[in-house]
């Protein structure tokens, strides 16, 4: 940190303090942001302006997350829609085969195995 300027320091430490996983490292972090302002004479227009930034971070991490968040759901939403057509086609073709078995008197395709013949196919 020793190459940062003070302006930057005080964004990092305002951003600890909004971060911060408890309330303890929040104050830590809020006295240093104070004492920055204090030692380095941070006018109250690089104070706002810290602040702003902070808070246009936090808003891009926001957005990040529903960016994430909405690109799982739809790759979840593919991935379920080709499980779906997989068990559709698997049906169809059970469906086909033990209908052969039936109708060929066993010589080809399938029993009905699953037992279910009735209930699914039509």
């Amino acid at each position: 940190m020793t190459d940062m300027k003070p302006y930057e320091v005080l964004v990092k430490a305002l951003t600890l303090a909004v971060d911060a996983p408890d309330e303890d490292r929040a104050m830590q972090a809020t006295a240093l942001a104070e004492a920055l302002i204090t030692d380095f004479g941070i006018s109250e227009f690089e104070v706002r302006r810290a602040q702003r930034e902070v808070e246009r971070n936090g808003c891009r991490d926001f957005w990040a997350l529903i960016l994430v968040g909405n690109f799982l759901v739809l790759v979840f939403g593919l991935v379920g829609e080709s499980d779906y057509q997989v068990a559709v086609d698997e049906q169809r073709l059970y469906c086909q085969q033990t209908l052969l078995f039936k109708r060929t008197g066993g010589q080809s395709g399938w029993p009905d195995y699953k037992g279910i013949r009735e209930e699914v196919c039509e």
